[in-house]
C-alpha cells in the first residue's frame, strides 16, 4: 500500500488535519490528504477513490462542518464499503446525522474537544499505531519500518536456489556517472588551483570590504600581534567552518523542510520564524566566512586579522540573541502558540529555541574573547 492512513475533513476544518498529518508522518505513519496528495492532472473524485483502497485506516476528522457535507458523507460509504478501519476523531461536540450515524456508530471513537487539539494527537497516533501494528500481525509485516538492505550478490554468485542474481539493478549504472563525475571535478582542481589561492587574498580583501564595519572590513588596518594568537586562530577556523556547515543545512532545511517533520510542523504555526530564520542563516553564512578570512588573516600575520574577528563574533552574536528575542516574541503573540499547543509543547519549543541559540552564542563568545585577549 501507498499509505497508511487517508485523512478526511471539512475544508474549514484544514489546520486541524494538517496537524494531526503532520503529527502522525513525524512518528512514520503514512497519510493521504486532500489536495496535497492528489497530482496535478488527475481527476479529483477518481484521486480520492484510488487513496481509500488503498488506505488501511480511515480517519475522520469529525465537526459539525464534516456533519454536513454530502462530500464527507461519500468518502465515509466509500471507505465502509471498502472494509476500511474508520478513526473518528470528534473535535466539536456534535452528535452524527442518521446518515453517517449508520456508518459510524461501532468503530473507535477518540474525543478532542478540550483545546488544544495538539494534546489529543498522541492517543490518536497511539490508536492508529496499534491498528497497524495488528494488521502487521496478521499479514507478517512490518509497514511502519522500512525493509531492510540486502546487499547485491557478489558477481558470479548464485543464490542457495540456484537462480542467478539480480542484485540491485541500476546501480553500477549510477555508481559508474558518479565516480565520473568526481574525477572531472577533481581533474578541474587540480588544474585551476594554483590560480584560485593565488586569488583569494584579493577577494579576501573585497569580501571584508564590502561589508564594513559588520565584520571588521573598516579596520584592516589594524596592527598585527607580535605573538602569533594561535587560540584565536584555531577557534576562528573552527567555528568559522563549523558556521558554514551549520547554516548550510538549515538553509535547506528552512526551504525545504521534510514532510511531516517536526520543522514543516513548526513553519506551518509560525510562518514567520521561516522569513526570520532564513535572514538569520544568510547572515550567519557570510560571518562564518568572514571568521575564516580573519583567522586566515591572523595567521599570515597580516593587519587586522584580529580585528575581524572580534568585530564578526560580537556582531554575529548580537544577532543571535536578537533572533532568540524575535523568535520567542513571535511564539508568544502567535495565537497559535495558545489555541493549538499544548503547555508540555510549548516548554519544548522554549528548549528547543534556547539550545538552537546556545551553540552559536558559547562559539562566538569563545572567539571574541579569544580576539579581543591577544590584542
Amino acid at each position: 500500500m501507498g499509505h497508511d492512513v487517508f485523512i478526511s475533513y471539512a475544508s474549514r476544518d484544514k489546520p486541524t488535519a494538517d496537524a494531526a498529518c503532520a503529527f502522525l508522518e513525524a512518528r512514520g505513519i503514512r497519510c493521504w490528504m486532500a489536495p496535497r496528495d492528489i497530482l496535478s492532472g488527475m481527476d479529483w473524485s477518481e484521486s480520492i477513490i484510488d487513496a481509500i483502497e488503498n488506505c488501511y485506516v480511515f480517519l475522520l476528522v469529525f465537526s459539525s462542518g464534516a456533519n454536513e457535507s454530502p462530500q464527507i458523507k461519500r468518502e465515509v460509504e466509500r471507505a465502509v464499503n471498502k472494509s476500511r478501519l474508520i478513526v473518528p476523531f470528534r473535535i466539536e461536540n456534535v452528535t452524527p446525522t442518521k446518515s453517517l450515524e449508520y456508518f459510524i456508530s461501532t468503530p473507535h471513537w477518540l474525543d478532542a474537544m478540550s483545546p488544544p487539539v495538539e494534546s489529543h494527537l498522541g492517543q490518536l497516533a497511539d490508536t492508529i499505531r496499534l491498528l497497524l501494528e495488528r494488521r502487521a500481525l496478521a499479514e507478517k509485516t512490518q509497514p511502519l519500518r522500512p525493509p531492510a538492505y540486502v546487499a547485491p550478490a557478489v558477481s558470479g554468485a548464485t543464490p542457495s536456489n540456484g537462480a542467478p542474481s539480480a542484485g540491485l539493478p541500476g546501480n553500477t549504472d549510477i555508481l559508474a556517472a558518479l565516480s565520473g563525475v568526481v574525477s572531472a571535478a577533481g581533474r578541474i582542481v587540480r588544474r585551476k588551483a594554483p590560480r584560485l589561492f593565488a586569488a583569494f587574498p584579493a577577494y579576501e580583501e573585497r569580501f571584508l570590504r564590502a561589508f564594513g564595519f559588520l565584520f571588521g572590513g573598516d579596520r584592516l588596518g589594524a596592527p598585527a600581534p607580535e605573538v602569533l594568537p594561535r587560540f584565536s586562530i584555531l577557534a576562528g577556523y573552527g567555528v568559522g567552518a563549523f558556521g558554514v556547515l551549520w547554516n548550510l543545512w538549515f538553509l535547506v532545511e528552512t526551504f525545504f523542510p521534510p514532510r511531516g517533520s517536526e520543522a514543516a510542523y513548526f513553519f506551518s504555526l509560525f510562518p514567520f520564524t521561516r522569513v526570520l530564520n532564513f535572514a538569520v542563516e544568510i547572515f550567519g553564512l557570510l560571518a562564518s566566512l568572514a571568521l575564516l578570512a580573519g583567522a586566515r588573516r591572523a595567521e599570515s600575520r597580516k593587519p587586522g586579522g584580529l580585528a575581524v574577528l572580534g568585530t564578526t563574533a560580537r556582531h554575529t552574536l548580537l544577532v543571535v540573541a536578537v533572533w532568540t528575542v524575535l523568535t520567542m516574541g513571535t511564539l508568544l503573540l502567535s495565537s497559535n502558540w495558545r489555541r493549538h499547543l499544548a503547555a508540555s509543547n510549548r516548554w519544548d519549543l522554549t528548549l528547543a529555541v534556547v539550545r538552537a541559540a546556545a551553540l552559536p552564542a558559547l562559539s562566538l563568545g569563545a572567539v571574541a574573547w579569544l580576539s579581543k585577549r591577544a590584542e
